[in-house]
């Protein structure tokens, strides 16, 4: 089973999170990200998401692949804009040194698509382009978007790419 996920742009993808009750679900859905190219990841859940950790599967499938984790509350924007600052730099970073990123929280919906949506207003776009963008990319590579149409996902996330700086 693949994971459900979309590219933003050429070296970064977003989605649902990649691991598993079952490790042999967890390392195809790894494996297929990697074979997209993606090195690294940038995981927004939190411990209260009670989610598998997949990080052990990923150092067995090879060096050089990295899991950053920036918590994001469910349903919630970051804590502070220390927070988004911080993913937002990394994202820069591992992107200038041509690490394919895979940006991710538990559905891949409201926290996934409120940095993407700061990402792709850093990058030029004013909001409602950005949630435009966002919006158009998730519903056309997210099967889900069926069942959970919008992204990202709340007012107050909707809210937060409008006034990212």
């Amino acid at each position: 089973m693949n994971v459900q996920h979309y590219q933003v742009h050429d070296g970064l993808f977003a989605g649902e999170y990649p691991g598993s009750l079952a490790p042999e679900v967890t390392e195809d859905r790894l494996k297929f990200l990697i074979g997209k190219g993606v090195q690294t990841f940038i995981d927004l859940t939190t411990s209260h998401d009670r989610l598998d950790p997949y990080e052990p599967v990923l150092r067995e499938l090879g060096e050089g692949l990295t899991r950053h984790s920036h918590e994001i509350p469910d349903l919630g924007v970051p804590t502070s804009p220390e927070v988004m600052r911080g993913i937002l730099d990394l994202l820069r970073a591992e992107l200038d040194a041509g690490r394919v990123c895979y940006v991710h929280c538990w559905g891949g919906i409201g926290r996934t698509g409120t940095v993407i949506g700061c990402w792709l207003k850093e990058s030029g776009m004013d909001a409602a382009a950005a949630l435009d963008e966002v919006q158009r990319r998730y519903a056309a590579g997210m099967p889900k978007a069926i069942h959970h149409p919008r992204s990202p996902q709340t007012p107050q996330q909707i809210r937060y790419v409008e006034e990212w700086p």
